[in-house]
């Protein structure tokens, strides 16, 4: 055996070492991913998830300044964590409006002008939490479309 053929086995050899501890940590990486989906979905960041977030928008009129506000109510029996809301203008402006830790069950968030946003048409409005899905709602005539 020649010299070049030894180097070729041991190449050989060092990769299929490799491949087999590759294998051995993305099968553990995926084992603690499906662990904490499955256990402890509040841990994972806002946004990724199965499933909707499960919530419904209305509006109110202000008792404070003018205009409306827009009423976020959980409609699950769990509480809602790690929740980000994010408004965006007809012109593109965007701005974080809220981040709160949890929404309990059947709890509220209002968006208003106390909060520093006064609602015009085509205004759009993003809503996250931990374990679900974003979802986008758009104002038109005074109510929400999800989009």
């Amino acid at each position: 055996m020649t010299e070049k053929q030894s180097l070729k086995e041991k190449v050989k050899k060092v990769d299929k070492r490799l491949d087999f501890y590759f294998g051995i940590f993305l099968t553990v990486f995926a084992a603690i991913v499906v662990a904490v989906y499955l256990f402890a979905p509040e841990r994972l960041p806002a946004g990724l998830g199965l499933s909707s977030i499960p919530v419904k928008i209305h509006f109110r009129d202000s008792i404070i300044g003018n205009g409306k506000v827009a009423v976020i109510t959980n409609c699950s029996d769990k509480a809602l964590s790690n929740i980000c809301i994010e408004c965006e203008e007809k012109s593109g402006k965007k701005e974080e409006i809220i981040n709160k830790d949890f929404i309990k069950a059947s709890g509220n968030i209002e968006v208003g002008w106390v909060q520093g946003w006064a609602w015009n048409v085509e205004d759009s409005l993003t809503i996250s939490a931990s374990g679900y899905l974003s979802k986008t709602y758009t104002l038109h005539q005074n109510n929400f479309i999800e989009y």
